[in-house]
């Protein structure tokens, strides 16, 4: 009977083992795609995990107010490919299709512009009069992949090139710039303590990372600040995280770069925001700003859970730019080394330039950015609406685990309590016989 009893234990915790390396088997087998080498050179050892469809639509309206004539100038940009290519050593992070695009309006032909860091912008402008009284509109469809990227954690030096300071990437991404004072001596001894004692740059990034991530307070900015105004001040919001570890970066020798575009949070009731990492087929995002213009008031308000946001990438030879997200960071979420499927880039590299305004920049890319004239009277409203149209997600095995566990819990519990128990019924039944014996032989 023991036997028996010991040996349907142990088949039930055999049975409950493999339930739960089935299980694991399974977890781990979505999270294999490890150590991707692109068919581009340069582009190694990351990760494929998981990816969410979107259908994005923009419509954007300016109305004249005003009596007289009036002309804007207007630039925005696309949102792009972000896929490995021969000049772009970025892991396929958004794939892109532009299914619909029309300008209505007076004005000059559009002209597609493509800038020196592979950005695609619309340019064009339109005259409004009482000729030509119909509004600008501007209306778009997208849709769009995000894959979720990490890269290895551990990379050996040994399959990290070495940078070539007169290559292009060098001269795009690692020299000094308005915002980025990469020459600062304050900055200079901060980054150099920062990553005092490393030789790998992915090492150095991780030390500069964890230093804006965890030093900065995260407050919204009416102006985008510099670097050296982050570091002094300590606070900033999106575009000062980002500056600050680019310029630090920068210091080392390591190219960064600046990407601008929205991210789609879950936004609590008191405004905060978080990160969202189960969205379901037909969940919608929205952003909706308007702004008005004339000669008693100048504002604008906003309505969103799409928010306008800036990261960085930084270049490694022979694996590629790797995305980070210090802001996000702060608020105790992995983003180094790590690019989820939330946040659509719409510029990269540098501030986003206004035509017709040399000392003039925007961070929104993403929003079409009218120039106009002093005495122009207007408004003008956007509204993006982004819907997921399907997921590619791992499932999120932790309360089988939990239940798993138990499982485990109670079989043990089970085979201690037979023991326990199959040892009292022996020793009463030694007993019993020993009484019987004494009693035979008296």
């Amino acid at each position: 009977m023991q036997k028996k009893t010991i040996a349907l234990a142990f088949l039930l915790f055999e049975l409950t083992f493999c339930h739960l390396s089935f299980i694991h088997l399974n977890f781990v087998k979505g999270l294999e795609q490890v150590s991707i080498n692109s068919e581009y050179p340069g582009i190694t050892h990351y990760n494929m995990i998981q990816n969410v469809t979107y259908e994005i639509t923009i419509n954007w309206t300016l109305t004249r107010l005003g009596p007289n004539s009036y002309t804007f100038y207007l630039k925005y940009s696309l949102f792009d490919n972000r896929i490995p290519s021969e000049y772009e050593f970025t892991p396929p992070i958004q794939v892109s299709s532009l299914e619909y695009h029309s300008i209505e309006g007076n004005g000059t032909d559009i002209i597609t512009q493509t800038d020196k860091f592979g950005n695609h912008h619309y340019l064009f402008n339109r005259t409004i009069d009482n000729l030509n009284s119909a509004p600008i509109l501007i209306n778009q469809k997208y849709v769009i992949t995000l894959n979720e990227i990490s890269f290895d954690t551990n990379i050996p030096e040994g399959d990290i090139g070495i940078y070539n300071t007169s290559d292009i990437i060098h001269d795009l991404y690692c020299q000094a710039e308005p915002l980025f004072e990469m020459n600062d001596s304050t900055l200079i001894s901060l980054s150099n303590s920062l990553v005092e004692g490393l030789s790998n740059p992915i090492d150095k990034a991780k030390a500069i990372y964890d230093y804006v991530s965890e030093n900065i307070e995260y407050v919204g900015q009416v102006k985008e600040r510099g670097a050296l105004w982050t570091y002094q001040n300590k606070k900033g919001d999106c575009s000062e995280y980002s500056n600050l570890m680019i310029t630090l970066l920068r210091i080392q020798g390591i190219p960064a770069r600046k990407c601008t575009g929205m991210i789609l949070s879950n936004v609590s009731a008191t405004g905060q925001a978080t990160s969202n990492n189960n969205p379901e087929v037909g969940a919608e995002w929205s952003y909706y700003s308007n702004y008005l213009k004339n000669s008693l008031i100048s504002a604008g308000n906003l309505d969103s859970n799409a928010l306008l946001h800036a990261w960085l990438e930084y270049y490694v030879p022979n694996i590629g730019f790797i995305a980070c997200d210090p802001t996000w960071g702060s608020a105790g979420y992995n983003y180094f080394n790590n690019m989820d499927f939330i946040h659509l880039a719409s510029n990269i590299g540098a501030w986003f330039e206004v035509p017709s305004l040399s000392d003039d920049v925007s961070e929104h890319s993403v929003l079409p950015n009218p120039v106009f004239q002093s005495d122009a009277i207007f408004k003008y409203d956007t509204s993006i609406n982004i819907k997921v149209l399907e997921v590619n997600l791992i499932e999120d095995n932790t309360m089988m685990y939990i239940i798993v566990g138990l499982i485990i819990l109670i079989t043990f519990l089970i085979i201690i309590y037979i023991f326990i128990k199959t040892g009292k019924n022996k020793k009463k039944k030694e007993a019993m016989y020993q009484n019987y014996s004494y009693s035979n032989n008296y």
